[in-house]
């Protein structure tokens, strides 16, 4: 489904339920507001419930937002500028490749409705999970994008948007439409694959890259991310099981001592001081016995 509404939860610092940074769990899509709102009384009443239209942005401000749209205007002309400045990066960095350079310098929407979620008591405790029989066939994937508040320093106080653009039934299907249509009409923003009825942060993304598949609209470019990301994680991986057997990591940038005897490090130089000429010894007439005997010269 890629018309209609979405029917939500979201969690911040002054939400219901509250929480430690900007989240948000997709419960369902439906072609009406009516019939999202009809739905809502099968789910659990401990958190807000919201109603957003697909294809359009709704914002995880850190409470209820008294003027949602004024603040997805900043986050869009915010995402906007920085598109502006990795292209001017990235031409600059290929006028200075063509012209012989090595090194180079980097520079420096629709409201939401809430649906009265019933009783409930605010607190720190975690949020009931989505009952299986209150989860919509054929709704199991959305496909989204996330626009960062990039402007906050502080992870969990930003505040970013989300945009559904529509909900499958199959990982593969949600692959599919973006390929045949969505990544055909949304230019400037990353389509993400994310599983529906489970809480989301979009703001912890960034630390696990290494485990997320990633698909680039450049097939080459694909490819070398994944190559990039399978070095790092069997880096990684071999790091973790120096650490595990307690063995030591070399040192590569140190030569190792060359090692002489039982445990002396020595240089080269002293193996280079030549060698010694052994006395020759005096031979003494043999004994009767017949037995050759050797004495040193005095």
């Amino acid at each position: 489904m890629e018309r209609g509404f979405v029917l939500f939860n979201a969690s911040h610092h002054e939400r219901r339920p509250r929480g430690a940074r900007a989240a948000f769990r997709l419960l369902g899509a439906f072609t009406d507001a009516g019939a999202a709102r009809a739905h809502a009384a099968s789910l659990p009443a401990d958190c807000d419930l919201l109603v957003a239209s697909l294809g359009r942005g709704f914002a995880l401000t850190r409470a209820l937002p008294a003027d949602e749209g004024a603040h997805l205007a900043r986050l869009l002309d915010a995402h906007t500028r920085r598109l502006r400045d990795h292209e001017r990066e990235f031409l600059g960095n290929v006028a200075e490749h063509k012209a012989g350079a090595t090194t180079t310098t980097p520079n420096q929407v629709c409201s939401e409705d809430v649906v009265d979620g019933g009783g409930g008591e605010e607190g720190e405790r975690q949020p009931a999970k989505i009952p299986r029989d209150a989860e919509l066939r054929c709704q199991n994937f959305a496909v989204l994008s996330v626009v960062h508040d990039s402007d906050e320093p502080v992870a969990d106080r930003q505040e970013p948007a989300v945009v559904v653009w529509g909900v499958y039934d199959t990982e593969d299907s949600a692959k599919d439409a973006i390929k045949k249509r969505l990544s055909l009409s949304v230019k400037d923003l990353h389509l993400e694959v994310c599983s529906m009825y489970e809480w989301l942060e979009p703001t912890e993304v960034s630390k696990h890259l290494d485990d997320i598949a990633e698909e680039f609209r450049d097939e080459t470019l694909t490819s070398i991310i994944a190559q990039r990301k399978t070095e790092r994680l069997a880096v990684k991986a071999f790091r973790d099981l120096c650490g595990d057997d307690g063995a030591p990591m070399v040192d590569l940038s140190r030569p190792e001592p060359q090692r002489l005897g039982f445990d002396k490090a020595v240089n080269l130089s002293e193996l280079s001081a030549g060698s010694l000429l052994v006395p020759r010894v005096q031979e003494l007439a043999p004994p009767s016995c017949g037995v050759e005997s050797v004495g040193l010269t005095e």
